[in-house]
């Protein structure tokens, strides 16, 4: 259960990263480059994907640099994030119908974390069998 726990706090604080990287950068482009919400939360989405497979592997589960190479840990992640990307961009488009993108990127943010700490734990960064 301690190991869960530590893991499940590295996870959090390697989303804090991802999810500033997504939400500034998500906020800039809708903001500043006047973008809409969908291709902004794609743009900035893939710009975190990358960020938290790069901190994920080396710090919340550096054992997984012995289960296997990491382009075919990175081609899971790709998946699992590829996956949450589309619930948040769903997630993100339906909640701007009653708030302001700023605070319609939230809902997204947590239910993304739910998916990837899941599917990063158990299948992306797993060991093989």
């Amino acid at each position: 259960m301690t190991a869960l726990r530590g893991q499940a706090g590295r996870f959090a604080l390697v989303g804090v990263v991802n999810t500033l990287v997504d939400y500034l950068l998500f906020n800039g482009l809708v903001y500043l480059a006047g973008l809409g919400v969908v291709p902004a939360n794609i743009i900035s989405g893939c710009a975190a994907i990358v960020v938290s497979f790069l901190l994920n592997r080396s710090w919340t589960f550096p054992e997984s640099k012995n289960h296997g190479a990491a382009h075919h840990q990175f081609a899971k992640h790709l998946i699992t994030t590829g996956i949450g990307l589309v619930l948040a961009t769903i997630t993100v488009w339906l909640a701007e119908m009653v708030l302001e993108p700023y605070l319609a990127k939230l809902p997204a943010i947590f239910v993304t974390f739910v998916w990837n700490f899941t599917l990063s734990r158990h299948w992306v960064f797993a060991k093989r069998p």
